[in-house]
């Protein structure tokens, strides 16, 4: 977690550094455990929802972004999804920058 810049548990910090550096997106793309943790989120969208591909676009991004895709990302997904697995489409959420930085 030290390259997203996690804080040392053992000491006191009142502010937290923030960087964003090129050694995050490949952690994020490349890492085995991030692409497990998105088999298992793609396992949990299958069984909650089924197979439908809407149905799994729309419950993938409430859990991971705590929102409803908008109308273009909804076709997009679906249209990703036509061509690719939904283990690709969950990675693919982890890696956005809403996922990882809270406003």
């Amino acid at each position: 977690m030290e390259i997203f810049d996690a804080p040392n548990a053992d000491a006191s910090c009142g502010r937290r550094n923030v960087t964003t550096v090129a050694p995050q997106a490949l952690t994020l793309l490349n890492n085995p455990q991030i692409r497990g943790w998105a088999r298992d989120f793609a396992t949990r969208v299958r069984r909650d929802v089924g197979p439908d591909h809407s149905r799994q676009v729309k419950h993938a991004y409430q859990i991971a972004l705590s929102r409803l895709p908008g109308d273009t990302e909804l076709e997009e997904a679906i249209v990703f999804l036509r061509h690719s697995e939904l283990e690709n489409l969950c990675h693919l959420l982890f890696t956005l920058n809403e996922f990882i930085y809270v406003d």
